[in-house]
């Protein structure tokens, strides 16, 4: 079926779709009987901590909903492709980063691991791997992610840590300490691109730790001309090359760049990527090109609301054989996370 000529008006109109329904408190929710397999959300992060900004706890549950940055309570959702961030949206992010530099903003009060997983409870989704993203001045994003998903089988941590940073290993050995399976890296909002000294630096002191990297890919189009140019999947050639034995996810499947990241994903043997962020039509260019044990599901969560990634998926898998539906939401980040597949399959996060 065309999903894509579905007209969804806002998020709760998920419900025209045939795996949604709402449920008695009019939160949306998966069927049980929706056929979507226990997801595996490689892609998800907690509200940002930076600066002087306090943040809530983040196992304090909000009265409401988590707020994402990317508003569909009111706003059209578009199966075939990502319209955001609207202006409005765009121009709310700008000021929630100025905001952190004296408190924490409005919006990442509400983006905490107890309305993730309660979230992650209406999807299916079983676990979810948690990215901090560490900037160059003070930051508590990673030390907090990484305390906060240490409580919580379901929640996996990477490292965050910045790669101008002289204490590096010892930061990224902390983390290692405390169970983290690998390392996002950013090139936008670290202001660093990967084929830079302290990148590649931090790069390898990954692949000798046997971490895999979650990196940042790729562009809306909407940033600055030069801030686009630091995160192009080209950029990534130099690592990837320089360290066969690291395996790094180009996340987003670098969004407008998306090309370049398949045509890296088929080149070579240590590139993944996630989808997060892209959609119909380019996915199911993603399932057709990139080899099958290559393709991650990732939501994006804190910008996005778990139904939207779940419903493009869906939409786009849709003829596609159950066995690589279940290799797309959990089986290939199982395998790549070193999890128990079997086990996963059965709602437990263990290792393999």
């Amino acid at each position: 079926m065309d999903y894509s000529s579905v007209k969804i008006n806002n998020y709760k109109e998920l419900v025209k779709l045939p795996w949604f329904e709402l449920r008695g408190d009019g939160r949306l929710t998966l069927k049980q009987d929706s056929g979507v397999p226990p997801i595996l959300d490689v892609h998800t992060h907690f509200g940002w901590s930076y600066f002087g900004g306090r943040v809530v706890p983040y196992d304090t549950l909000h009265q409401d909903e988590a707020q994402q940055y990317y508003d569909y309570s009111s706003n059209p959702v578009n199966l075939d492709k990502d319209e955001h961030p609207l202006k409005s949206e765009a121009d709310g992010i700008t000021v929630d980063i100025a905001l952190i530099i004296a408190r924490c903003p409005p919006k990442a009060r509400t983006q905490t691991a107890a309305n993730m997983l309660e979230e992650m409870d209406r999807f299916n989704t079983v676990a979810s791997v948690v990215l901090p993203i560490e900037i160059p001045l003070r930051s508590r994003h990673a030390f907090q992610t990484v305390s906060t998903c240490k409580k919580h089988e379901r929640l996996i941590a990477f490292a965050g840590v910045h790669p101008w940073t002289r204490w590096k290993k010892l930061r990224l050995d902390w983390q290692i300490s405390q169970g983290v399976l690998g390392l996002k890296y950013h090139p936008e909002f670290q202001f660093c691109p990967p084929d830079t000294r302290g990148a590649l630096d931090l790069f390898a002191m990954c692949r000798d730790a046997g971490l895999v990297i979650q990196a940042h890919s790729g562009a809306t189009g909407t940033e600055p001309g030069w801030m686009q140019k630091l995160s192009h999947p080209d950029r990534y050639r130099k690592a990837v090359e320089q360290f066969p034995d690291l395996k790094i996810i180009l996340a987003h499947t670098a969004i407008i760049h998306y090309k370049a990241a398949v045509a890296m994903a088929r080149e070579y043997e240590n590139v993944f990527v996630d989808t997060s962020g892209q959609g119909v039509p380019v996915l199911r260019e993603i399932f057709d090109e990139v080899p099958r044990h290559k393709i991650l599901y990732g939501s994006d969560w804190s910008f996005f609301p778990l139904g939207v990634p779940i419903a493009r998926s869906m939409a786009a898998l849709d003829g596609y054989p159950e066995d690589f539906k279940q290799d797309y939401f959990y089986r290939n980040a199982c395998r790549l996370l070193g999890l128990d597949a079997a086990a996963f399959a059965n709602g437990r996060v263990v290792k393999a």
